[in-house]
């Protein structure tokens, strides 16, 4: 809430836009500034919508962030995007970052819905994984970049899918690695309450 409860403050990240690296000991560096309050008041009904998540592009190039800029409003929120510059990797203390490396041409892959409540759904496109190379590997990371699910799932001729069961993970902003074919790709996935 924009107002926190009687005696306590908010803490200077509560508003902010970070980007974390999903692996061990992760990199941190702040984006942006959000405006983004879930409600006037911590006792007041709480605007799911409102709340702060965040999608990277596959290029690492663009971040799309909703916020309600403190409008009240029910259900209201907008979409911002933080754009990188193409060398963002190169440019900003800390090295590169893996989550933002374009996916390999050979495998392509999409988590819907998303966000999703309670299960997803991971698809892979058809043919991109040969049936020699065995079934296809996925985890999903939080970010702290510790494994949270994992599975596989057989190959074929025909489109892949898997059921990510989310139901049992906190909300927030997760990460689906998927390997297969000996290439990988990395999808954002949001899951809600």
């Amino acid at each position: 809430s924009k107002n926190p409860p009687e005696g306590q403050t908010h803490s200077w990240m509560d508003t902010q836009l970070f980007l974390v690296e999903l692996k061990a000991n992760p990199r941190i560096w702040r984006l942006a500034h959000t405006h983004a309050y879930t409600s006037l008041d911590f006792d007041g009904e709480k605007n799911y919508f409102a709340e702060a998540f965040a999608a990277i592009n596959t290029a690492g190039t663009r971040v799309y962030f909703g916020s309600n800029w403190c409008d009240f409003t029910p259900d209201y929120s907008e979409t911002y995007v933080v754009e990188l510059p193409a060398r963002w990797k190169e440019l900003m203390p800390g090295g590169t970052v893996s989550c933002g490396e374009p996916a390999p041409a050979d495998l392509s892959a999409h988590v819907y819905p998303n966000p999703c409540h309670g299960a997803a759904t991971l698809s892979l496109a058809s043919g991109v994984v040969p049936r020699r190379d065995g079934p296809a590997e996925w985890a999903v990371f939080d970010m702290l970049g510790r494994t949270v699910l994992r599975g596989s799932c057989a190959v074929g001729d025909r489109s892949v899918s898997a059921r990510l069961d989310v139901s049992r993970l906190p909300a927030g902003m997760y990460g689906v690695l998927v390997r297969g074919g000996g290439a990988f790709v990395r999808v954002p996935l949001v899951v809600g309450r």
